[in-house]
């Protein structure tokens, strides 16, 4: 039930209603018109939703072959039955490990536009806080609480272990109010995030933040080669919180760089520091210390066993020691 703050006033009123479970997960949403003919009387119409473009491949025709090394022509022809087209990107499959050099300085492109056309390392740190949120209302009839709030949650025992002294991001790790131990591990250290408050039950949660962006695109500038461009991005995140300015000189000492960077910048914020290290080849005891010694390092999650019964699989290609084998392919 909705009650206005104010009455409506006499003629067209629109509204919007969306439902959001627990964990934020949004619904379909509904937009309705209320036109209000005077104090007794109205009516409720449903408004059009705006309906999303379509889009048909049309060329090359389904099933088509080629040499290797061909040059292929795509083209698509695009719809939007309310609205118009402001255009169609067409997206290649990367090997992850093999990435295409020439999509970075698209990448770039389109990072710079998202982030309002501002240059390499001109991007306020005012605006590192802008994006979309999950957005949380505890009690009351939506009653959805952000649920990292709880006194059951702890980081990693490990996660400070590299953060430096005048990092005022080591704000974000606090002492936990009690020892949690499990599964071989013991922690006393919690994001601030996490401790139970009602002021953590409404805190909204971060899902893209231009500060993600900016380290984004320091990545793309990397593997572009533009070294330059990349550390004053890097620069830009890092001075904001107490640091000095670094200068990589060389493609590794970057990566170094903005790794740290993402790393506790986008603290408790989602998988980028997984997704990281994986995409660097860094998903080893190089690079992660690990919680207990028989964790293993797999380069992706298993694939179910149904999965692996319609590619013709009997052995999962995410396993990559012998101690997951058992588990990988049940």
């Amino acid at each position: 039930t909705f009650l206005p703050p104010t009455p409506l006033a006499v003629g067209v009123n629109d509204f919007f209603a969306q439902p959001v479970d627990r964990f934020g997960h949004l619904g379909s949403a509904i937009d309705v018109q209320l036109t209000v003919l005077d104090a007794g009387h109205g009516s409720i119409v449903e408004k059009a939703g705006n309906q999303a473009p379509t889009v048909a491949l049309t060329a090359p025709v389904n099933n088509a072959r080629f040499t290797p090394g061909a040059n292929i022509t795509l083209a698509a022809t695009a719809t939007d039955a309310d609205g118009s087209v402001a255009k169609v990107d067409f997206y290649r499959g990367l090997d992850r490990k093999n990435p295409t050099p020439a999509l970075f300085p698209t990448a770039i492109t389109e990072l710079t536009q998202a982030l309002g056309g501002a240059a390499a390392g001109a991007v306020p740190a005012a605006d590192f806080t802008k994006g979309p949120y999950y957005v949380f209302v505890p009690g009351g009839s939506e009653n959805t609480p952000n649920t990292i709030s709880d006194v059951k949650i702890g980081l990693n025992p490990l996660v400070g272990d590299s953060v430096l002294a005048a990092d005022t991001r080591r704000s974000k790790i606090v002492a936990a109010p009690a020892t949690l131990s499990g599964f071989g591990l013991t922690t006393s250290i919690t994001f601030i995030g996490a401790i139970a408050s009602a002021a953590n039950q409404a805190r909204p949660l971060g899902i893209l933040r231009d500060e993600e962006l900016v380290l984004l695109r320091a990545q793309a500038y990397i593997e572009a080669g533009q070294l330059a461009n990349a550390i004053l991005d890097i620069n830009s995140v890092r001075t904001s919180y107490g640091l000095a300015p670094v200068a990589p000189v060389d493609k590794t000492s970057a990566i170094n760089a903005v790794l740290y960077e993402k790393r506790y910048s986008l603290l408790f914020e989602g998988a980028q520091r997984l997704d990281d290290l994986r995409e660097y080849g860094r998903l080893n005891a190089t690079y992660l210390r690990k919680e207990t010694l028989t964790d293993p390092f797999n380069a992706a999650l298993p694939l179910p066993r149904g999965e692996l019964n319609a590619r013709g699989l009997t052995v999962n290609p995410a396993c990559t020691n012998e101690l997951m084998l058992a588990c990988c392919n049940c």
